[in-house]
């Protein structure tokens, strides 16, 4: 609803038949509801807030109208009911978990302290009793050792940049590279481990090509980009991808912003392919997700370390 958060405030409407009943809903003006939201997360997913202009009158009168079911908890004064280790509660549900679940409330506030402790805060107890600890939701703070990833400038070659990873290279890091070109098996190298991506046309305006010098095993990634127009902006594509090859656990939002259908996720099997044949090289998995070119290693504020390259961060 409308009146949860000033981010809802800003969603369009959508109807969907029988949610909005005119003999209850106090707003009657239902062509506020004819539009869908044109901010979902996902490139295949659209947000309907049916009730987005309702308030908590609205809801509990029609909850109570048709004697509908709802949780206890909140007759115990919770005005959100779901996770109660959520960090977006509020102070008000922090208080009455700690009356109404005293067991559960303090074995909660002895992880969050350890967890305090094991990321080197000098005041854990403080850091939780003042609820610093909801600004790290997301995954701020917890291990992870694909976070690392180093690019600088290769002195031997022109236009070529050398990028030091935390995962071995494998035949998946493949996948990954091909939206920065199609693979040319003929034009590449695999005894030198070079691997050589062939401009599509939709890039073509931007680089000829790239060589990337992945050898399996090794940390450490060369890529020379073919003609760039914009040199800083190919390095900047690649090391979103390098990140993603880091970071990936096949969450499937790559997948889900592609608008040509070519990249198949089955978390299940750990599988991540692109067809090569079908995409057309439009970078929107590679740009959709912004610094990090990676979903998951922007939830976890994973950044890596940037190096200036001809003066310029990346």
């Amino acid at each position: 609803r409308a009146d949860e958060s000033n981010q809802r405030a800003q969603y369009d409407r959508i109807t969907i038949s029988g949610i909005i009943d005119k003999k209850i809903s106090v707003s009657k003006e239902n062509e506020l509801y004819a539009i869908p939201s044109a901010t979902a997360k996902m490139g295949q997913q659209v947000t309907a807030a049916p009730i987005l202009n309702w308030t908590e009158f609205d809801v509990w009168l029609y909850i109570l109208s048709y004697n509908l079911p709802f949780n206890k908890s909140y007759r115990l004064g919770f005005s959100r009911v779901g996770c109660w280790l959520c960090p977006l509660n509020s102070e008000w549900s922090e208080l009455l978990a700690g009356i109404f679940f005293p067991e559960d409330a303090s074995r909660w506030r002895t992880q969050l302290v350890e967890f305090a402790r094991k990321i080197g805060k000098p005041d854990p107890e403080e850091y939780v009793d003042g609820r610093a600890w909801v600004k790290r939701f997301g995954g701020a703070g917890l291990p992870n050792k694909f976070a690392g990833i180093e690019v600088r400038p290769c002195g031997e070659i022109d236009d070529t940049i050398d990028i030091t990873i935390e995962r071995p290279v494998n035949i998946e890091l493949e996948e990954f590279l091909k939206p920065l070109g199609k693979i040319n098996r003929d034009r590449s190298r695999p005894e030198m481990g070079e691997i050589f991506l062939e401009a599509r046309p939709t890039q073509r305006n931007l680089w000829k090509g790239m060589v990337v010098q992945a050898i399996e095993g090794d940390t450490r990634l060369r890529v020379t980009v073919l003609n760039p127009s914009d040199r800083d902006r190919a390095f900047a594509y690649v090391r979103y991808q390098a990140v993603k090859f880091q970071t990936c656990i096949q969450c499937t939002a790559c997948s889900a912003v592609c608008p040509h259908g070519a990249i198949t996720i089955k978390p299940d099997m750990r599988v991540y392919e692109i067809d090569q044949d079908t995409c057309t090289g439009c970078m929107e998995c590679v740009t959709h997700f912004g610094s990090t070119g990676c979903l998951v290693a922007k939830s976890l504020s994973v950044y890596g370390k940037s190096k200036k390259l001809a003066g310029e961060t990346i």
